[in-house]
């Protein structure tokens, strides 16, 4: 995160959930944070929760407002100098649909309008002035659109249907501007990060108390590690295969990040094999079940991961590094199954089988280049 220090960071919908938490995450990491939300009081507030050094702006704006929004970069250009990074992360959720049986109120005309102007024509004005600032100014900027799983797959949930429709059009428009600046040789970084259910005061309102769900810090610190990421390495989208049910284990779906992430520090595997892995789309589909039957279950069992879903990396790390040693599998799914009563040998025994076959082939790689 050197490279960061003191640079601009632009975050939409930060006086709340996910935007908040972004916020202080990148002020803590060294960033100057620009937080924009209609509430702006409430950005303040979250200055006095800095403890890194980096500091926290609130400016008031309304990104479904076009003119709010060339209004606050002009004055980020004119104050800090211009944008470096840009998390769009502003978004409204409206429920039911068009048809309600239970008598209650549909969606109306004007939410349907914001739903659309907020979640994806603001996504992609604020991506506009943004990268006007970074080309005029000749710098590596990222742009990182925080997403949803469901902007991946259609949910089978009766009444959904414009809100993912936005995020489609988001997953849509990251691959095109990707394609664009590619086209033109620029080496600004554009990633859609797609976490499944967070416990947000916009999600928390249309899901079932007993539903697990991820915590907006956890998606704080995914996004800090896609930042992370050297230069050359520009991460498209983060995500994981469709739940098999409408809630399946929301809490898991954001743990592939952290098998890549313990993969290239844990079992030195070189993040570029891993990100070509998981481009060819074959890592994700390989591993839905490794962070819940390997490294989740170890972890939880070694006590540097609890049931609640709080992940230590650092800790993790250590400890799968004294695993990786023993090269034993019947003590690895020993220990996972003493954290589930599900006994799923044959789920733990197929993820360690295949982290331990990503190891040979990386062994093998590196061997054959000598």
């Amino acid at each position: 995160m050197e490279r960061w220090l003191n640079k601009t960071a632009v975050v939409t919908g930060a006086s709340a959930g996910i935007g908040a938490a972004v916020c202080l995450g990148l002020a803590n990491a060294g960033l100057q944070v620009v937080g924009l939300a209609r509430r702006p009081e409430l950005v303040e507030k979250l200055k006095q929760n800095v403890t890194g050094k980096g500091a926290i702006y609130s400016r008031k704006c309304d990104v479904s407002n076009i003119v709010d929004i060339k209004a606050v970069f002009t004055w980020i250009d004119e104050k800090l100098g211009g944008t470096d990074v840009l998390v769009n992360n502003a978004g409204v959720l409206y429920y039911p649909g068009f048809i309600s049986d239970s008598g209650e109120k549909k969606i109306t005309d004007e939410e349907i309008s914001a739903t659309i102007d907020i979640n994806f024509k603001g996504l992609v004005i604020c991506s506009k002035y943004a990268i006007a600032s970074m080309n005029k100014r000749n710098v590596d900027g990222h742009i990182i659109n925080i997403n949803r799983l469901i902007g991946h797959y259609i949910p089978s949930v009766a009444g959904f249907n414009v809100y993912p429709s936005t995020k489609h059009a988001v997953t849509a428009f990251t691959s095109s501007l990707l394609g664009e600046l590619a086209d033109c040789k620029h080496k600004i970084k554009v990633t859609s990060l797609s976490p499944g259910l967070v416990a947000t005061e916009m999600v928390g309102k249309h899901v079932p108390e007993d539903i697990p769900m991820l915590q907006p810090s956890d998606v704080a610190d995914a996004l800090l590690y896609v930042l992370s990421t050297p230069p050359h390495v520009n991460r498209k989208a983060t995500t994981t295969s469709m739940p098999k049910t409408k809630y399946q284990e929301s809490r898991n779906e954001i743990d592939v990040i952290n098998i890549m992430k313990e993969c290239n520090e844990s079992f030195r595997i070189q993040m570029s094999y891993l990100e070509q892995l998981n481009n060819s789309g074959s890592f994700p589909d390989e591993t839905d079940k490794t962070p819940k039957c390997y490294i989740r279950c170890v972890l939880e069992s070694s006590g540097v991961a609890s049931e609640e879903g709080q992940f230590d990396a650092a800790s993790a790390a250590v400890v799968l590094t004294q695993l990786n040693d023993s090269y034993d599998t019947n003590e690895l799914i020993d220990l996972a199954l003493q954290c589930t009563d599900r006994q799923e040998t044959c789920k733990c025994e197929r993820s360690y089988e295949f982290i331990k076959c990503i190891m040979e082939k990386q062994i093998n790689k590196i061997e054959n280049s000598k």
